[in-house]
């Protein structure tokens, strides 16, 4: 009796081990870290993702249900510049242009921004605001980059920032990606 309950504590053992080092090893054929991988809804078995980010599913929150655009064309870099997604939708860029001062051009005004959004949310506070777009860049962007809400307390103190910064942040929303339906 005692060495059929050994037998059966080491086989329980056995088998509660290797489910999870296969998933610590990925599945054959699927590369290690690929998150759409396994998608455990349709019957596949979940490939472990690798190490967390500070903020995991933060780049899926933005093309969740869209083609990928925040690759490069050829592949060899990170995310796409802000001046890079607007020279790939030139109706967003004809639109910004002409909420930009005169003699600026959409190239030179998102140079420096992290990201389309927050250029795009800058451009939106500027024209609301009647702050002039350079002083608002010169606050964004740089070695001692402010956020948004930041500089506009900066710029005008008496605004009510975070409000803006929503209005600004929402604008931008429905200029680049549309209106959620």
């Amino acid at each position: 009796m005692a060495v059929r309950t050994t037998l059966g504590t080491m086989l329980i053992c056995a088998l509660a081990a290797a489910p999870a080092g296969a998933q610590a090893h990925g599945s054959a054929g699927v590369p290690h870290g690929n998150p759409h991988a396994g998608a455990g809804a349709h019957g596949t078995p979940h490939t472990a993702q690798g190490p967390k980010t500070p903020n995991p599913g933060a780049a899926h929150a933005e093309t969740a249900g869209k083609a990928p655009k925040a690759a490069h064309a050829d592949g060899a870099h990170g995310p796409m510049t802000a001046q890079e997604r607007l020279a790939i939708n030139p109706q967003l860029s004809q639109r910004l242009q002409g909420m930009l001062p005169a003699g600026m051009t959409v190239d030179q005004a998102a140079a420096g921004f992290k990201n389309l959004g927050q250029f795009v949310a800058a451009v939106n506070v500027s024209k609301n605001l009647g702050i002039p777009f350079d002083q608002l860049k010169a606050q964004m962007t740089g070695p001692s980059a402010k956020s948004l809400g930041n500089a506009i307390h900066t710029l005008k103190p008496d605004a009510d920032a975070s409000g803006e910064v929503e209005r600004a942040e929402e604008a931008a929303h429905d200029m680049t990606d549309g209106p959620e339906k």
